[in-house]
């Protein structure tokens, strides 16, 4: 079903593609975009981010992090040592869109 409506997403309406891989019960991360609107550069692809370089037409570019945090502890905390370390090399304005998949009490696991 996925490659399906990645295929369909592609033809009709986007030609720049950005996917992370699937693991367990997570599909990956998609990122479309209109290439005669954005110029996108992917920097990094992990299976829970893509982080990429992006410019609106003639506008300044920005640096732009998609997160969907794995429900596993120890693999969020992996996140947030990528994470830090990709802070470190941001130079200029930065968008974070992210799901962590965070739960607020322990009997959510």
């Amino acid at each position: 079903m996925a490659t399906v409506l990645m295929s369909i997403l592609y033809k009709r309406f986007f030609q720049g593609t950005a996917i992370s891989d699937a693991r367990g019960y997570a599909d990956g991360i998609w990122c479309f975009w209109d290439p005669l609107l954005w110029k996108v550069d992917v920097l990094t692809i992990n299976f829970q981010f893509i982080h990429m370089h992006v410019q609106w037409e003639n506008t300044n570019p920005w640096l732009l992090t998609a997160i969907y945090g794995s429900p596993q502890v120890q693999s969020r905390r992996t996140l947030w040592h990528d994470i830090q370390g990709v802070a470190q090399t941001v130079q200029g304005p930065w968008c974070i869109m992210r799901d962590f998949n965070t739960t607020l009490h322990a009997y959510e696991l």
